[in-house]
């Protein structure tokens, strides 16, 4: 037979030693979210100032400026 004061020792420190694990892996969940707001705030930034960029190129695409040079009228005219 084995010795029961020494199983239970040993279960003992398995719940510690899982307890330890949960608490480093919930730490961990937490950095990792912090982080993925973090880019999260960052792309929805980038995005905006791809918006305002596409738009800036648009609206200077659409001004009066000769499509091609072949468009565009020789200076003698």
């Amino acid at each position: 037979m084995s010795d029961p004061t020494g199983q239970i020792s040993a279960l003992k420190q398995d719940i510690v030693d899982l307890q330890s694990k949960l608490q480093f892996q919930e730490d961990t969940i937490q950095q990792l979210d912090s982080v993925v707001v973090e880019q999260n705030e960052y792309i929805t930034m980038l995005t905006r100032r791809f918006v305002m960029l596409e738009e800036k190129i648009s609206e200077l695409a659409e001004r009066d400026y000769p499509k091609s040079m072949e468009q565009e009228k020789p200076p003698h005219y």
